[in-house]
């Protein structure tokens, strides 16, 4: 919460501390111009103000817009079609991220201590949860067999601690999934997914944390078998969250099963190379942001080969990461 107001606070503070004049210069003459200017607006109008005193010369060079209504609308136009940047506009960024960067890495110690305080509240993973015997029907089938008992075993401690606020958002989400215009399903399916990090990203570790692997598991090749149980049980979690998108969409069923799966394996890898489960978490929500805006991560309808192709090589990847390279 503190972030997100320090953030708008930066993206207004900077544009709003501007003068007039400092906006109306072609290049800023103050370098603390650049620096204070964190989104970037003095860097696009050097850019652009001179292209609009050459092409439109009738226009008023310190008042235009990005942007516009469609193409219905009556509003003069100009064409800005590549990006000059300077030495100082690169400077100016590279400080600001630099800046970012090491208040980002200075702030680990107090979110330490923050995440070692005794918790007020009863963790989800300490609560003896939902009965879900519509999860019994479910897993029923996988109980004939030593494997399948432990995946479904590791299903519902997946799923029988999630709070009220987890199912509600994935009732929301998968009502979205199947409804929503296509931007909507999108988004929603990224929620749903969302929902499964804390399983694809901390069930590896689980046992490291508590201290029962040697409890779990008395040999290597339990362990093996263990987290490969772990591993299907977040696929599986995977696909069920991504239901809705594989049957509104079957004929990009693949691509979606393809990015879901990857989620989850890569999740696990993540947090078996780092030991940390916040990597795969914080990598996940950039990825999904980046789709949001348009960048092709997570886009298996607008683009189903690409999807297919390198969610698929990332998931194997993966999965070879947790079975071969957990072996010590």
């Amino acid at each position: 919460v503190l972030y997100f107001f320090v953030w708008i606070a930066l993206l207004v503070v900077g544009p709003a501390g501007m003068s007039e004049g400092d906006l109306a210069q072609p290049a800023p003459d103050a370098p603390t111009v650049l620096l204070t200017d964190v989104p970037g607006i003095t860097v696009m109008r050097t850019d652009i103000l001179p292209v609009v005193a050459a092409t439109r010369p009738d226009l008023v060079s310190n008042n235009f817009q990005i942007g516009g209504s469609g193409e219905d609308d009556p509003t003069a136009r100009f064409p800005w079609e590549a990006w000059h940047p300077d030495a100082s506009a690169v400077a100016s960024r590279l400080a600001l991220f630099f800046l970012a960067f090491g208040l980002a890495l200075s702030a680990t110690p107090l979110v330490n201590w923050a995440a070692s305080r005794p918790r007020q509240r009863v963790d989800a993973a300490s609560q003896a949860g939902w009965r879900l015997r519509w999860l019994d029907l479910l897993l029923k089938p996988l109980e004939g067999v030593a494997f399948g008992r432990l995946v479904a075993a590791e299903l519902r401690l997946a799923l029988r601690p999630r709070g009220a606020w987890w199912w509600l958002i994935a009732l929301g989400a998968t009502v979205a999934q199947l409804v929503a215009p296509l931007e909507g399903r999108h988004a929603a399916w990224l929620v749903a997914l969302g929902l499964g990090l804390p399983c694809f990203a901390r069930a590896l570790l689980r046992d490291d944390d508590c201290g029962t692997a040697d409890l779990l598991a008395s040999s290597e090749r339990r362990r093996g078998q263990l987290r490969a149980a772990r591993l299907v049980a977040a696929g599986l979690l995977a696909l069920g969250l991504s239901l809705p998108s594989l049957i509104v969409a079957p004929e990009h069923a693949f691509a979606v099963a393809a990015a879901a799966l990857s989620v989850a394996a890569c999740g696990f890898a993540l947090a078996r190379l780092t030991g940390n489960a916040r990597t795969a978490e914080l990598l996940y929500v950039l990825g999904a942001y980046l789709a949001l805006n348009g960048a092709p991560v997570f886009s298996p309808i607008v683009h189903p080969q690409a999807t297919m192709l390198w969610h698929g090589a990332a998931a194997v990847v993966a999965v070879l990461v947790v079975l071969i390279g957990g072996r010590r």
